[in-house]
């Protein structure tokens, strides 16, 4: 009795400090089922909270999110296959999700134990997407700035090469 005590200690415990992270948290088992997560998970993808239950399929994860256009426009079961084909690979993955609200979530999955699942973790990286955006937007713009003036340069000194022919071939007469 004392270890099934102490086994559920564990699990409360690990659950209460995965709670406390910025991070959404998930851990998918061989069978693509979710079997831990955090709170931060639920709140980033907006999942009802009786949705998501021990055990739940990630297909039927992949399924109401295409339901609610969470994937954009498609056809809902080709959509969930093709997300279930990938998650199946158990490969790392790195890729930005943008939801339908805005959000920018980082997506960002490891295998464990050669197949025999995967942890992933989601970060909202709005803001830093939102600023990375703006960087690009100036250098852009800086980059047209300084090109025309390197032009402009390059024109005063075709028109001052040009003067000094003309001085030089009056100075030679």
């Amino acid at each position: 009795m004392r270890a099934h005590h102490d086994e559920s200690n564990r699990e409360i415990s690990l659950r209460l400090a995965l709670n406390y992270l910025d991070q959404g948290i998930t851990v998918i088992n061989k069978s693509l089922q979710l079997i831990a997560w955090n709170d931060r998970f639920v709140e980033l993808l907006d999942f009802p909270e009786d949705l998501i239950t021990d055990g739940i399929s990630l297909e039927a994860l992949f399924r109401f999110n295409s339901k609610r256009g969470e994937y954009g426009d498609g056809d809902v079961e080709t959509l969930v296959g093709d997300r279930l084909e990938l998650a199946a690979r158990f490969q790392s993955h790195c890729f930005d999700r943008v939801r339908p609200n805005g959000t920018v979530i980082e997506v960002k999955g490891n295998p464990i134990d050669n197949g025999n699942g995967f942890v992933t973790v989601y970060t909202d990286v709005t803001i830093e997407r939102q600023k990375q955006a703006v960087l690009k937007k100036t250098i852009a713009r800086r980059s047209t700035a300084l090109q025309r003036e390197a032009e402009a340069h390059q024109n005063a000194i075709a028109v001052l090469e040009e003067s000094q022919n003309c001085i030089r071939k009056i100075t030679d007469s």
